[in-house]
């Protein structure tokens, strides 16, 4: 008796461009590629500041990214989308970045945690570079939109915490 062969399914990852388990892969990241930029997060800080914490995962990163629906948290730029043409989907792809709430090179910061980074994109997080959040996002959006984001920060720090 024969038995039947097993099928994996495989998704690809648009960030490393290989064949991924399909349970590890979520909106075109890898879980392994996730990892690969939190521990590059952690370097970074380290180096930066070595006196705060920088204990980052793919797993924080991973929560980070569903809770802003993969999109920037200052900006809502999409990092994926899906266009279907004809019977293909085609999934484009833009840069993502992760940005310190409170930046590395203020005192205060509390460090690479989940608590304090936010998926952003390049323009977003660019602009930001070490200005504090509050002052920039005041004279980057209008009052309404800056409250929203900064309501919807809060929130999420408190998410975050648990």
């Amino acid at each position: 008796m024969a038995t039947k062969p097993i099928k994996i399914n495989k998704v690809y990852c648009q960030t490393c461009r290989s064949l991924r388990p399909a349970d590890t892969v979520s909106r075109g990241i890898c879980d392994r590629c996730l990892e690969k930029k939190a521990l590059h997060h952690n370097a970074r800080g380290s180096k930066a500041r070595p006196d705060i914490p920088h204990a980052i995962s793919g797993k924080d990163l991973r929560f980070s990214l569903a809770f802003w629906d993969y999109c920037c948290a200052y900006c809502g730029k999409r990092f994926f989308s899906i266009e279907a043409v004809g019977t293909m989907n085609i999934t484009y792809s833009i840069l993502m970045y992760f940005d310190h709430i409170v930046p590395i090179s203020n005192e205060k910061c509390p460090g690479t945690i989940i608590t304090n980074i936010v998926p952003c994109c390049k323009g977003c997080n660019s602009s930001k570079f070490s200005h504090d959040l509050r002052d920039w996002v005041f004279r980057r959006r209008s009052n309404k939109a800056a409250r929203r984001i900064l309501k919807q920060i809060v929130d999420y720090k408190r998410i975050a915490e648990f």
